[in-house]
């Protein structure tokens, strides 16, 4: 019986092929392959801490941020659960630091560091305000 060789080894001479096997040797490396729920669940809370650890409330930060309920951001932030869906969506696009470590968890790092990516986003609220403002 002939033993198949690992996709990263594999020579293809089609462009499509070529694809297909770039993306398959990034799902090999992506790390989100080898997590559990639980080591799932404790990256989501040190980047939760990270992103608004120094708030007063951190709990209800993380509630606005995602537009949930108090008692299910406690939850994500003990680690009982972790965000879903919409959720997970809404709190990556308020926190660079989730973000990052979403992409990092998938293989899609970003260029951009976690720090840059707020200020650039601070950056672009204050024009938008002024925009607004200047345009009534």
């Amino acid at each position: 019986m002939r033993k198949s060789r690992p996709i990263s080894e594999r020579k293809s001479s089609s462009l499509g092929a070529r694809l297909l096997t770039a993306v398959a040797i990034n799902l090999e490396r992506s790390p989100v392959y080898s997590l559990g729920q639980d080591e799932f669940a404790r990256i989501i809370v040190d980047a939760l801490r990270r992103s608004v650890g120094a708030a007063s409330d951190p709990v209800k930060a993380v509630a606005r941020a995602a537009n949930a309920n108090i008692h299910t951001a406690r939850n994500w932030w003990t680690g009982a659960t972790t965000p879903q869906g919409l959720y997970l969506l809404r709190l990556m696009a308020a926190m660079p630091e989730l973000q990052s470590e979403i992409r990092r968890l998938v293989g899609m790092e970003a260029s951009l560091d976690p720090e840059f990516g707020r200020d650039l986003d601070a950056m672009i609220q204050t024009y938008l305000r002024l925009h607004r403002a200047g345009g009534k």
